[in-house]
């Protein structure tokens, strides 16, 4: 008879989204499509950052776009950032193209005009040089919004408790 084998470990994203009831929030009554815009090269949590934001915007019920996943982790930045502003491009053509449209349809619609989202909060911001330059290519493109209220408080905990996860796998390690 085979012993049962112990369930394995979940992701800390994972977890930390199930403990911080991402998984249990309301939709939003105007979804959105998000591009999403932060400093990747000199945050040591950029990956967790930008999966963080998508599964709390995709829980809200609206459409994301995350650059670090459309980039192989691979690429070299400069090739990254061609990659993104080329994908802000089309999101331009896809916000103005919409609001040539909006006015042709009747009733109630789900029309998802894109905007930007920002997700670095005031005290993780690093001078990113691609996060001023997507910032400035899109500004006068595309609405861009600071993803704040719950948000910041939100990325707050989950890098604090992947701190402590951290040191504890370092501490046992040792």
């Amino acid at each position: 008879m085979k012993r049962k084998q112990p369930p394995a470990e979940r992701p800390f994203l994972e977890s930390f989204a199930e403990k911080a009831g991402l998984n249990r929030m309301h939709k939003t009554d105007h979804p959105r499509f998000y591009y999403l815009c932060g400093a990747i090269t000199n945050d040591p949590y950029a990956k967790l950052k930008f999966d963080l934001a998508e599964l709390y915007l995709v829980n809200r019920g609206d459409l994301v776009i995350n650059p670090m996943k459309a980039n192989p982790e691979w690429m070299e930045w400069g090739k990254a950032l061609a990659n993104d502003l080329a994908i802000l491009e089309k999101m331009k053509a896809i916000y103005f193209n919409g609001l040539q449209l909006l006015h042709l349809i009747s009733g109630k619609t789900e029309f998802r005009l894109p905007t930007i989202a920002f997700i670095d909060p005031p005290e993780r911001r690093f001078g990113s040089i691609g996060t001023q330059l997507e910032r400035a290519f899109a500004s006068n493109l595309i609405p861009v919004i600071e993803l704040g209220g719950a948000w910041s408080p939100l990325l707050m905990s989950a890098i604090n408790e992947a701190e402590r996860q951290k040191g504890a796998d370092d501490g046992a390690k040792s």
